[in-house]
């Protein structure tokens, strides 16, 4: 995709230079979509033959949703399409129009302001804006692909996790509408791809650029820094030379401090972890928040959690919620129907799965260092979400840490055959 983003990013330097000549911003925006789709659709060609109709499809279905949602929303809404995607894009087009604005807090926070500079050189357009984020989901498919490749992952099992990223229904929506998700799911993606680099490898800078990205991601939204417990454990733990893990009374004790210190923190300063969440002030409003939840699609309502020893023994119970909600007694209607079954049983699909596959797991350390990362993530958004629909979009930012895990663990499994 670097060939695809080159090809994209030079469009948008001569759409700057002859933007007083533009009377027609969309007209020119669709033919940079179609010029850069022909540049994708070369390097889909360019992989192997069994994941290109996948690949295909998947990018042209996004197509197809970005241009649904911005002309046909009058029909049918997409689904998370309406007061998130307004929001952030007004923001975009105050900060397009008032480009001060990039330097002060604003609603959306780094999303908005990274759209807005899209708009402050090109023009105010949601088709462009929503198109950087089809290729973000594109470029997240491939670097998933790049790094079963690089782990050296059975072809099939290659081929099906690649169909599963470029085919999962809300991986499309997200990357078709104007939401932060597809930039925050090709950090962490990206992040996962420099932490597996690292373990084969054993360079510095993998370690560097997997942190990095992970800190990007947590710019646009804090919840995913839970991945760094897992990060923490294989960097301290595993031996990438040696290829096998070495845990020593002195290392153990300090990661059992750091968790300790981490849980401590999270207990105390919950506000800087759960201010995307819901309005939180202290450690008060922390338990409040965790034993609460506003919206149409409020779950586990008679919880109540006082102290931090019931915040870690309710954990589980809201971490199991967050990942398979909207559950059957709280559907409302036929979307709900379809968020459960293309969605919440999925993920239900994949915890049932790793559970029972937790030997294969302790044969491959990279899927060990995921399973303690998406522990960790999973307990910082399940103590911080009560709303399926909340729920839905934050477990999406974690969803390729689930897909490199799953393709990890049935390697394992088909090999043993």
């Amino acid at each position: 995709m670097v060939i695809s983003w080159a090809a994209f990013f030079v469009q948008l330097v001569l759409l700057f230079l002859f933007k007083p000549l533009i009377a027609d911003l969309d007209v020119v925006v669709v033919c940079v979509i179609g010029l850069t789709s022909v540049f994708v659709i070369i390097r889909i060609l360019r992989c192997t033959r069994g994941v290109r109709f996948y690949l295909i499809s998947g990018y042209f279905l996004r197509l197809f949703a970005l241009f649904f949602d911005i002309y046909c929303r009058h029909i049918y809404m997409l689904p998370h399409s309406g007061a998130d995607t307004e929001g952030f894009f007004n923001s975009a087009v105050r900060i397009a129009a008032q480009p001060e604005l990039l330097l002060g807090d604003i609603y959306g926070g780094f999303y908005s302001k990274m759209v807005g500079l899209l708009f402050l050189f090109t023009g105010s357009t949601r088709l462009l804006g929503q198109f950087v984020n089809v290729l973000l989901g594109m470029s997240t498919v491939f670097v998933i692909q790049r790094t079963l490749h690089m782990l050296q992952v059975d072809h099939s099992v290659q081929k099906r996790t690649v169909m599963l990223a470029a085919l999962f229904p809300h991986s499309i929506i997200f990357s078709a509408i104007l939401l932060r998700e597809s930039v925050i799911v090709f950090l962490v993606t990206a992040s996962a791809y420099f932490l597996a680099r690292w373990a084969l490898r054993d360079e510095f800078l993998d370690a560097v650029a997997a942190g990095w990205f992970l800190l990007m991601a947590s710019a646009f939204h804090a919840g995913v820094i839970g991945l760094v417990v897992g990060y923490a454990f294989l960097f301290m733990f595993y031996r990438p030379k040696a290829k096998g893990f070495r845990f020593t009374p002195s290392t153990v004790m300090v990661f059992g401090v750091m968790v300790v210190v981490a849980l401590y923190i999270y207990s105390s300063f919950g506000h800087v972890f759960l201010a995307k969440f819901q309005t939180v002030d202290d450690v008060t409003d922390l338990y409040r928040v965790a034993s609460s939840g506003r919206g149409r699609t409020v779950y586990l309502t008679n919880l109540r959690i006082n102290n931090f020893w019931q915040l870690l023994a309710y954990a589980p119970l809201k971490m199991l919620y967050f990942l398979v909600v909207p559950l059957p007694h709280q559907w409302r209607g036929l979307n709900d129907v379809i968020a459960f079954v293309m969605d919440g049983c999925i993920y239900g699909y994949f915890l049932l799965y790793i559970l029972r596959n937790r030997r294969n797991i302790a044969k491959t350390p990279v899927a060990l260092g995921l399973v303690v990362a998406l522990l960790a993530s999973v307990f910082v958004f399940g103590v911080g979400v009560s709303n399926a629909g909340t729920a839905l979009r934050h477990r999406h930012k974690i969803v390729t840490v689930f897909f490199v895990l799953f393709a990890l663990v049935k390697d394992v499994q088909t090999k043993a055959v």
